[in-house]
């Protein structure tokens, strides 16, 4: 017993003895990481990438602008709200104060500057320095002079897109030809500029044009107050540094998480043509295999896909219907630079599910956050004629033109919770910078196909969507055009924020209602 206790005690002295060492191994690759990080991967994530291709819009780009005007132009119609100053609003909060002692930050173009906005409550809350002043009513020949104005009344009635006739000529405060310039050529053709080429210089002018001529909107030359616009794609990265024992961690959750979905009956999937990776589980009984197979696609957080899995095994694919699980690193703190384009998602997704279901098998697809634009890209593919289903949870896919989302996600406030879990993170940070396309990824509500059955679930204080903004958008859609109120539902959660959703069982069950109650439908149209 002496020498049994002699050899524990030896044990346990040489255990205490390799602490010092492993916390000194471990420092000096904490430190060794931060310098790669900061000089080597953050270079990286600087690097431009071209944008990619406008779809439907490649060579008509004012058609878009002219889609947004319309939809502005309608609302303001349909809620007694005037078009000129709503327009105003819209184009300003894409902007920002300049700092004096700003740095540039984009391309080689002096006048770009690092850009910092704040926002609260799903709403932007960008500064714009002193109060504007009011809407201006220009002439010809002030435009040319940019100097004389007269006030214009904020009550009269809101100007029709469609007509020809000629409009009293106005501007919005504090913005000029060249701060419109720099804006419009990020937005519409993803460039400074000085780098458009004449086609798209030409191309250019027709927006102003037509915003003249259908709005009476004018920019003075050049550039007004002192304010930068907003431009993803061209700006730095601007990540808060993360230690090495995140990456570890989160690495180690997802692991972990494969062990659980193996013991539950799911397996590893992976697209042999484009990379795409997930998790799939057939139908587990007669009555799962009469119910729609369901593809769901997570939002943007730590381990990605794991943050969702309560939500999925116990709520959403607990009815033992057949399930498809889709990963997207880049969006999942994941150490990788190599991001899937719109084009391989969507051609991964149809691999997939053609080689588990039966040929042209319908399906349901639910998304949340981020994941609502992911199913925008399935939406404009040929696998759209197999979606019967719908579900967007807490979207950041509709109204994705308007500055919110943009604002309340990237230039939040340096001490948001959003900001300091998701956005500040370099890898999800250069893939929205350098790989997110606005342009594709917006779901304009009268795109959806008529066969969809539709659910939009919205959280009233959501932080990043403005959910109210977005039910008044569906419910003037639904007034409009939809004939069934079933076929386009909402359900509103009052009082919660974003993704407050993933751990609410008892929001699980609002979603799992009215999925049902949606396939019920269908099952009684095939029928009939």
């Amino acid at each position: 017993m002496p020498d049994e206790a002699a050899s524990a005690s030896s044990q346990l002295a040489s255990a205490s003895s390799l602490w010092p060492a492993v916390l000194l191994v471990w420092l000096a690759a904490e430190i060794a990481f931060y310098f790669y990080f900061q000089y080597h991967l953050v270079p990286l994530a600087n690097q431009r990438t071209p944008p990619q291709p406008y779809r439907g819009y490649e060579r008509d780009r004012h058609l878009l602008l002219l889609k947004i005007l319309h939809r502005i132009e309608w609302t303001c119609e349909q809620s007694d709200q005037d078009v000129r100053l709503f327009i105003s609003k819209f184009l300003q909060q894409w902007f920002h104060p300049v700092q004096i002692g700003e740095q540039p930050a984009v391309g080689n173009s002096g006048n770009d500057k690092q850009h910092s906005a704040g926002s609260q409550n799903g709403k932007s809350n960008i500064s714009h320095g002193p109060p504007p002043p009011p809407l201006q009513k220009v002439s010809s020949e002030s435009m040319a002079s940019s100097e004389e104005s007269s006030v214009v009344g904020s009550n009269e009635d809101c100007i029709p897109l469609c007509s020809d006739s000629k409009r009293p000529q106005w501007t919005v405060p504090g913005l000029g030809r060249q701060d419109t310039d720099e804006f419009f050529a990020w937005a519409f053709f993803g460039k400074l500029p000085e780098k458009l080429q004449q086609s798209e210089v030409d191309e250019l002018q027709i927006c102003y044009d037509q915003m003249q001529e259908r709005l009476g909107l004018v920019f003075p030359p050049g550039s007004g107050w002192q304010l930068q616009p907003l431009r993803l794609s061209l700006e730095d990265v601007n990540p808060l540094h993360r230690p090495l024992a995140v990456y570890a961690t989160v690495w180690m959750i997802q692991l972990a998480a494969g062990v659980l979905l193996r013991a539950v009956g799911y397996q590893r999937i992976v697209s042999a043509s484009t990379g795409l990776t997930g998790w799939y589980r057939a139908a587990r009984n007669e009555a799962g295999s009469k119910l729609l197979p369901l593809l769901f696609f997570h939002g943007i957080a730590p381990a990605g896909l794991v943050f969702y899995l309560p939500m999925v095994l116990m709520g959403l694919g607990a009815d033992g219907r057949a399930v498809f699980l889709f990963e997207n690193k880049s969006i999942s703190c994941s150490m990788t630079f190599d991001a899937l384009t719109e084009e391989n998602t969507v051609r991964g997704v149809t691999e997939l599910v053609d080689r588990y279901l039966e040929p042209n098998a319908e399906l349901a697809v639910c998304g949340h956050s981020f994941g609502s634009c992911q199913l925008t890209w399935l939406l404009h593919a040929p696998i759209r004629n197999r979606i019967r289903q719908l579900c967007l949870v807490d979207p950041v896919s509709i109204l994705l033109s308007s500055p919110d989302v943009m604002t309340n996600f990237l230039y939040a406030d340096s001490i948001s919770k959003i900001r300091l879990v998701a956005a500040s993170e370099l890898f999800t940070e250069y893939y929205l910078r350098r790989h997110f396309s606005w342009y594709n990824s917006e779901l304009w509500l009268e795109d959806l196909p008529e066969h969809l059955q539709v659910i939009v679930a919205l959280s009233e204080c959501d932080e990043i969507v403005n959910s109210p903004n977005v039910k008044l958008a569906i419910e003037m859609h639904t007034a409009e055009h939809v004939k069934d109120a079933d076929h386009l539902k909402v359900v509103y959660w009052k009082d919660v924020g974003h993704a407050s959703c993933v751990t609410s069982p008892a929001k699980w069950k609002d979603l799992k209602t009215s999925m049902l109650k949606q396939e019920l439908a269908l099952e009684r149209q095939k029928t009939s």
